[in-house]
């Protein structure tokens, strides 16, 4: 339901001894149709921010990605990752090609 927010800690070891936590926050920011080469769909946008701290400083991440209620996962998805200096490091678009009902 747009409105509905909810959040998480968490602690990561890696198998290579690096280890970081991470604290995140997701909202359900609204309903509306998104197109993309697969078609068009009436999906919620759901926004994240999420803060890691590492050894190699705290990372900033933000991402949208619009959800269809009857398909499951996330079909478009934008991200981006800010490093301690709001330098831009990454950002990326993902979006659904095709898609088959089964």
């Amino acid at each position: 339901a747009v409105g509905k927010r909810w959040s998480n800690d968490a602690a990561v070891a890696m198998p290579n001894g690096m280890q970081f936590s991470v604290q995140a926050s997701f909202v359900v920011d609204r309903r509306e149709t998104v197109s993309v080469p697969a078609g068009a769909f009436e999906a919620y946008r759901i926004v994240g921010r999420s803060f890691v701290y590492g050894p190699a400083g705290i990372l900033e991440i933000r991402l949208s990605h619009w959800m269809a209620p009857d398909r499951g996962r996330p079909f478009v998805l934008r991200g981006g990752i800010r490093g301690i200096r709001n330098r831009e490091e990454f950002a990326q678009r993902v979006e659904l090609v095709s898609f088959k009902q089964s």
